[in-house]
C-alpha cells in the first residue's frame, strides 16, 4: 500500500471512531430521556459547583466564575441568588474554594469565602479570605489551602497550609497565633484532646502540639536514607487497640519500591507492608473497622494494584482484592466489600462480597457494544446502594469509564445500572457522579462533567457540573397514563396530549444541559419551538404534583 493511502486509511479510521462515539453519546442521551431514573435538574457550565447549608440563608449552590472573578451563589431551585467578587490574578490554572460560611469566621451575616489558587507567576500559590462586602481578612502569598477547624471548646481556628510550613489564625480577629515548620493538621484525640500534628520531612519526625501550641510529643519516622516520604496518616490513640499510645501510618518510596507501616509512639511497628502505597484506618458507618492497605502486586499480579483488609485490633490479613476495593454498609443487606474486574476484551464485572469476604453478587458493567470496546478504561464506582432509587432491595450502581480518543482527550461516560446490569441512565461527559444528602436536603446526584480536553500548560482539565434529581423519576410517568408529544420532529408548535395530567412547567435544554427556555402556565398544552435553533433538544415537563418527565425532541 502506498504511504499516502496508509495515511488516508488511518485518518478514516480515526474519524470513524469519533463519529461512532458521537452517535453513542446521542444514543446515551436518548436512553437518558426514555428509560431514566434520574432527571437532569440543572447544569452549571462555568465551573465545579458545590452544595452548602449556610447558617442564615439555608441551602445554596455555589461556584467560582472565572469570567467575572466572582463566586456565584444559587438558591436550592438553582435560581440566581447573589455574586461575591473576589481577588484573582491572570493565568490561573488551578482554583479551589476551601470554605464558605456566614457566621463561622465572624459574627456578621455576610458570606465569607476562603480560597486558594495557582498561577504561572511568582508566587505560584496565592490565597485569600474575603467578605462579601469586599473586605479582605487574610491575604497569604504562598498559601496552598485553608482548613477551618472547630475545637472542642467551640473556638474556630484557621490552618493555612503554606509551601514551607503552616500558620494558625484565630477566627473573628484573624490574628496569627502560631507558625509551624511543617505540614500541619488538627486532630481531636480520645486522650490527648485538641492537638496539632506537624510533619517535618527534613528531620524525619512528626511533632504533636496542644491547643495552646505547647510541644506535647514527638515521633521519629524511620526510612532508608535514599527514600522519600509519600504521605502521613495520624490515627487516634484507640483506633487500633486499647492502649493510650498514638499510632501513625506513613509510607516512603526508594529505588522505585514503595513501603508503608503503622508505628506507635514507642517506635513499635504494629504493621509493616512492603510494596504498599498507603495504609489507613477504614471504618465506614455501620461497618466493622478495618485497616486498609493499597499496594502494588508482585509475581503473577505484577503491574496490578491490590487492596488488603486487616482485622482490628489483631491486624491479621483477612482478604486481598484485585484492584481498588470499597467497603460500605448497604441499607438492607449491611456490610459489604466490592471490587471491579475490568477485562479489556471480556466482560466487566462488579463483584460484591459479604462481611466475611465471600462472593455475594456479580454485576455486569456494560460499555458501548461496538468494535472498539477494548479501548474503554475503568474510572471508578462512585455509588452503590439498594434503596436510593426505589424501595426494592436490589443493587443500584453508578460507575464511570473513559476512552482515549486523542493524545490530549478522554471521552468520559457515567452509567447508572440496576442489579441485572440494565442501564437506567447513560450520562455522556460525566467523569463521576456522587450522592449529595444531609442537612435536611432533598437527595441529589452531582456529576463532574468534562469534555476531556487538556486546557492549560499544567495538563489540567476544566470541569463543569450537572445536578440530577432522584424524586422525579421519568418512569413514574407510566402511573399517570401515556403522554404523547407531536409532531416530532417539530417545526413550530409541539402539542402535548395526556389524559388527566396537568403540566405547569416546561423547560427546554440543549444536549449540553444549557436551558434554552422556561415556561410556566396553569395547563401547558403546546410548546413553541419556532424561535429555537434546529437540532436535538431535551424537553422536561413538570406536572402539578412536581413529577417530571423528559423527552428528546428534534427541531427542524
Amino acid at each position: 500500500m502506498r504511504y499516502g493511502a496508509k495515511i488516508a486509511l488511518i485518518l478514516d479510521f480515526i474519524f470513524f471512531r469519533m463519529k461512532t462515539k458521537v452517535l453513542f453519546y446521542l444514543l446515551g442521551l436518548w436512553s437518558l430521556t426514555t428509560y431514566s431514573q434520574l432527571v437532569l435538574e440543572h447544569t452549571y457550565n462555568e465551573h465545579i459547583a458545590a452544595r452548602v447549608q449556610l447558617e442564615n440563608s439555608g441551602e445554596k449552590y455555589y461556584m467560582y466564575n472565572p469570567g467575572t472573578s466572582a463566586v456565584d451563589f444559587f438558591n436550592a431551585d438553582h435560581s440566581f441568588w447573589k455574586s461575591v467578587p473576589i481577588i484573582t490574578t491572570p493565568n490561573i490554572f488551578s482554583f479551589r474554594i476551601c470554605h464558605v460560611s456566614e457566621n463561622t469566621l465572624d459574627d456578621d451575616p455576610d458570606i465569607d469565602i476562603a480560597y486558594a489558587f495557582y498561577t504561572m507567576g511568582d508566587p505560584g500559590a496565592r490565597s485569600y479570605i474575603v467578605n462579601e462586602d469586599g473586605s479582605v481578612a487574610l491575604d497569604l502569598p504562598g498559601c496552598v489551602y485553608y482548613r477551618v477547624n472547630t475545637l472542642s471548646d467551640n473556638s474556630i481556628k484557621i490552618v493555612a497550609e503554606m509551601a514551607n510550613g503552616a500558620r494558625v489564625y484565630s477566627a473573628e480577629t484573624f490574628t496569627l497565633e502560631q507558625v509551624f515548620a511543617g505540614s500541619t493538621e488538627y486532630h481531636l484525640l480520645a486522650i490527648g484532646g485538641d492537638i496539632y500534628s506537624v510533619f517535618d520531612a527534613a528531620q524525619g519526625k512528626i511533632d504533636f502540639y496542644t491547643s495552646d501550641y505547647t510541644l506535647w510529643k514527638s515521633m521519629l519516622l524511620p526510612k532508608p536514607a535514599d527514600a522519600a516520604y509519600t504521605r502521613i496518616w495520624v490515627f487516634s490513640e484507640h483506633d487500633i487497640n486499647e492502649d493510650d499510645l498514638i499510632e501513625v501510618s506513613y509510607g516512603y518510596v526508594g529505588g522505585g519500591e514503595y513501603h508503608a507501616l503503622i508505628l506507635n509512639e514507642n517506635n513499635t511497628a504494629l504493621l509493616e507492608v512492603p510494596d504498599a502505597f498507603r495504609i489507613f484506618y477504614d471504618a465506614p458507618a455501620d461497618c466493622t473497622p478495618k485497616v486498609k492497605v493499597e499496594l502494588a502486586g508482585t509475581g503473577p499480579n505484577q503491574g496490578q494494584v491490590l487492596t488488603q483488609f486487616y482485622s482490628v485490633p489483631a491486624l491479621q490479613l483477612e482478604h486481598t482484592y484485585e484492584g481498588y476495593a470499597g467497603h460500605l454498609a448497604l441499607e438492607m443487606s449491611g456490610e459489604v466489600f466490592y471490587d471491579v474486574h475490568w477485562e479489556q476484551m471480556g466482560t466487566h464485572l462488579l463483584n460484591v462480597y459479604d462481611a466475611g469476604h465471600a462472593l455475594w453478587k456479580a454485576l455486569s458493567l456494560p460499555v458501548p457494544d461496538d468494535m472498539f470496546d477494548y479501548s474503554y478504561q475503568f474510572a471508578g464506582v462512585t455509588h452503590l446502594s439498594e434503596t436510593v432509587f426505589d424501595d426494592e432491595p436490589d443493587l443500584e450502581v453508578i460507575y464511570s469509564f473513559y476512552e482515549d480518543v486523542l493524545l490530549e482527550q478522554k471521552n468520559y461516560t457515567t452509567n447508572v445500572i440496576d442489579e441485572t446490569g440494565a442501564i437506567l441512565n447513560t450520562i455522556p461527559l460525566a467523569s463521576g457522579m456522587y450522592l449529595s444528602t444531609g442537612n435536611g436536603w432533598d437527595p441529589k446526584f452531582i456529576a463532574s462533567m468534562t469534555y476531556g480536553m487538556i486546557q492549560n500548560p499544567m495538563g489540567q482539565v476544566d470541569y463543569f457540573t450537572s445536578v440530577w434529581d432522584i424524586g422525579g423519576m421519568a418512569g413514574l410517568a407510566d402511573h399517570y397514563g401515556p403522554v404523547s408529544l407531536y409532531p416530532n420532529p417539530v417545526a413550530d408548535r409541539l402539542t402535548i396530549a395526556t389524559s388527566g395530567r396537568r403540566f405547569v412547567q416546561a423547560e427546554i435544554f440543549d444536549l449540553a444541559g444549557r436551558r434554552l427556555t422556561d415556561i410556566y402556565e396553569n395547563d401547558i398544552r403546546q410548546v413553541d419551538f419556532s424561535r429555537l435553533p434546529n437540532g436535538s433538544a431535551l424537553l422536561k415537563l413538570t406536572d402539578a404534583s412536581g413529577t417530571s418527565i423528559t423527552r428528546k425532541i428534534l427541531k427542524r
